[in-house]
């Protein structure tokens, strides 16, 4: 019997999706790991354990083909189709350490769509006003361009494997998203350039992030709404060793700008 799907759009927040009767639903965190360590390994498939859909409420045991993108049910034999955001086929997850031009390029595009922003930023901080997409990161600007350029020189699979679990901090890879607070009048040139090494004025050693929302907006004086607002901006982050001036719980500190990505402006009441 086949599966009569009814249309829908696709899914624009990077992780990995299986085709419900009416929607695609995202695949949990530990879901999501286990597919993309078993794709890493060159399996063709894994179990996927016991889930819900429309056609059973009650929960059904799945494996996924990684051969053919389809999650099985082992009992009627039927597949669904399953999709992956960023479009990065995961059979060649276990070369992108070979290919990491391709691959940064497109977690690049993928985690600086405001879909993207708009969903993480909204997974940290529950009072966000508004997102805006930073309008100078257009393709082929000076400011994306530096940035991919030194992602290129860095291992892409953790990464990967970090944006398509939503950013989980927890886990091991080089990207990162973190923000910063300031005066009103730096907002503009920091979306448009970057951070400005002489400018620095709390740590000369580096430029200052943290992935704690309450903590930037406490170094935020930008206010909007009649002082009822405060913005940050918000930035993707290669933490890299050799850039890492200081590590410690939520606070970032960097010393290269080519390794940080002012991606959004974000206002939180």
């Amino acid at each position: 019997m086949c599966i009569n799907f009814l249309p829908c759009s696709e899914p624009e927040v990077p992780g990995i999706y299986w085709r419900d009767d009416d929607e695609w639903r995202p695949y949990d965190r530990a879901t999501s790991r286990a597919i993309l360590k078993a794709a890493s390994l060159g399996l063709s498939s894994v179990s996927l354990g016991v889930f819900t859909s429309s056609v059973y409420p009650n929960g059904q045991s799945y494996t996924l083909n990684l051969v053919t993108m389809e999650q099985i049910n082992p009992v009627s034999d039927q597949g669904r189709p399953v999709l992956v955001i960023p479009r990065i086929s995961l059979k060649d997850l276990s070369t992108t350490l070979r290919t990491p031009s391709v691959i940064w390029s497109r977690i690049i595009d993928a985690f600086t769509t405001e879909a993207y922003i708009q969903h993480v930023v909204g997974q940290r901080c529950s009072s966000v006003v508004s997102v805006r997409k930073n309008p100078y990161l257009t393709r082929g600007s000076a400011l994306l361009t530096r940035f991919l350029a030194t992602a290129q020189n860095l291992p892409a699979d953790g990464a990967l494997v970090k944006g398509l679990t939503y950013m989980d901090t927890a886990e091991a890879a080089s990207l990162d998203l973190a923000f910063h607070g300031t005066r009103s009048t730096s907002f503009d040139p920091i979306l448009r350039n970057g951070m400005c090494p002489t400018k620095r004025s709390s740590d000369p050693r580096g430029d200052w992030f943290t992935r704690d929302v309450s903590t930037a907006l406490s170094y935020s004086v930008s206010r909007e709404g009649n002082g009822s607002h405060k913005k940050l901006i918000a930035f993707l982050l290669l933490v890299e060793r050799k850039a890492v001036v200081q590590e410690s719980g939520d606070v970032i500190v960097l010393n290269d700008a080519s390794y940080q990505l002012p991606i959004a402006e974000i206002t939180v009441q």
